[in-house]
């Protein structure tokens, strides 16, 4: 609805000019159509690649989390195991 509301407005600004014929406008509406599809696209496109980094980074974040806990489980272990030892 409101694209459509601002295509009239847009359209209704354009014919305002005299010396644009119908012909010019319709080209002028279909090349601003195709530039705000292009945009919407690229935007798509770059907040696809952001979620990918983001989740990259996320996924990294678990797995050195994952590895210190590891780690440190290991090491209490390996502490547990000395002292049972002595």
């Amino acid at each position: 609805m409101r694209a459509a509301r601002l295509d009239k407005q847009t359209s209704h600004k354009y014919m305002r000019a005299k010396d644009l014929d119908p012909a010019k406008v319709r080209q002028i509406k279909e090349d601003e159509r195709r530039r705000k599809s292009e945009l919407v696209h690229s935007l798509r496109k770059e907040y696809q690649t952001t979620e990918e980094k983001a989740m990259s980074l996320r996924r990294a974040e678990a797995e050195r989390k994952k590895a210190m806990h590891d780690a440190l489980l290991d090491e209490r272990y390996d502490v547990g195991a000395v002292a049972y030892l002595q």
